[in-house]
């Protein structure tokens, strides 16, 4: 390579592909040389981990066009008999998703707001007994009432926890309905609640 001059100095490109080129040890190009690939396995893990998320997004829009057809009622029967199967097969990715599809529904029907893929992701992530960071405005609350409702046709205990009282009565106001549209109880417990009611809420 030839060397070329700028502000009167010539620079010669290196020779290494350490992004460090003063650097003359070759042990430390070796340290890098580790580092980078360590991080760019780590990279390509969570780009790997990211893609089964996704892959419940064109599994509820397949059984979306089905669902849409049936009444209230038959919506009910259809998610408790989906909670009856997931507690017998696990939360395999095609009973979430048909449990996704008609909380979906249930939420259009009852509260007048339908989950968007992201939200979809979210909680098939929380399923998975993982943690879904969500930015302020992409909708938890709502996002919340597909893997807390999914679970507790299931016949699993859920517990939604707000950071505060107000917050609290809100979203089991706002979100009850879908819960309800398929025959679950929802409870709310605020500090004025009294402990000896606490368990039964």
């Amino acid at each position: 390579m030839m060397p070329f001059m700028k502000s009167g100095l010539t620079y010669h490109p290196p020779a290494t592909r350490s992004h460090r080129p003063e650097k003359k040890d070759r042990r430390a190009n070796a340290v890098e040389d580790a580092v980078l690939s360590l991080t760019g396995g780590f990279a390509r893990y969570v780009r790997t981990r990211m893609i089964r998320p996704k892959r419940i997004i064109p599994l509820v829009m397949a059984c979306e066009p089905a669902i849409g057809t049936l009444n209230d009622q038959a919506l009910k029967e259809e998610g408790q008999q989906g909670g009856l199967k997931i507690r017998q097969h696990g939360f395999r990715d095609d009973l979430v998703a048909q449990s996704f599809a008609l909380i979906r529904e249930a939420a259009w029907r009852t509260i007048g707001l339908r989950h968007f893929d992201t939200q979809l992701m979210g909680s098939w992530v929380l399923l998975q007994g993982m943690i879904a960071e969500m930015e302020t405005g992409e909708g938890k609350t709502l996002m919340a009432t597909l893997a807390a409702g999914t679970a507790a046709l299931a016949g699993i205990p859920v517990h939604v926890i707000c950071v505060n009282d107000y917050l609290t009565a809100r979203d089991a106001e706002q979100m009850g309905p879908v819960y309800r549209a398929f025959g679950l109880k929802v409870g709310c417990i605020t500090h004025e609640v009294p402990h000896e009611n606490r368990q039964a809420v």
